[in-house]
């Protein structure tokens, strides 16, 4: 018997491609040997029929946009399928760089100098990069369902998301742009 949660590493491990950040290879090798077992590839296979799904309401919006192509109807599927398919794709890298960010945690709250300085500094950046992905998903999920984000809503976001956003509406020049880029 598998718990959902080895299931779900299991998963996101095929889509490390897609995640956000990269482990040195002999760690992710420490972490593909922990979580990815033969049983779990077994129970995997059997619940990926219908894994890609999209929502009533974006299924017609992709349907209206592609409404003018005179398409035929499996033309048509396989766009829905494609998009539903690059969507799973980037919402898994999300999940997969915050089992990575955990398991880096787990190494750190095991080692030795756990309260030299470099260290907990090390843990800050994977809480902030852990906060950083579920907060994208929860985003997203927000975007995809509503058409909106809603900064008052239950989700955190990185503290320079905010600015961010902000920033995506100003018109800077190009130098002050480039000023701030560092």
């Amino acid at each position: 018997m598998y718990d959902k949660f080895l299931l779900a590493i299991q998963e996101s491990i095929m889509y490390k491609d897609s995640a956000l950040c990269r482990l040195s290879p002999e760690i992710m090798r420490e972490f593909k040997e922990q979580y990815e077992t033969p049983g779990l590839q077994e129970k995997l296979n059997g619940l990926q029929d219908g894994l890609y799904s999209l929502s009533p309401k974006t299924i017609k919006e992709i349907k209206e946009r592609y409404e003018s192509f005179d398409l035929r109807e499996e033309q048509l599927e396989g766009i829905i399928n494609s998009e539903a398919a690059a969507a799973f794709d980037r919402k898994e890298g999300y999940i997969l760089t915050v089992f990575m960010y955990l398991f880096l945690m787990h190494k750190n709250l095991e080692a030795t100098d756990f309260y030299d300085t470099p260290r907990l500094q090390e843990l800050f950046g994977y809480i902030s990069g852990v906060n950083t992905c579920v907060s994208s998903l929860l985003m997203d999920y927000d975007f995809d369902t509503y058409g909106n984000l809603n900064f008052e809503d239950f989700y955190m976001p990185h503290v320079r998301l905010l600015k961010y956003v902000d920033s995506i509406n100003e018109k800077p020049n190009p130098p002050a742009m480039l000023g701030r880029m560092e």
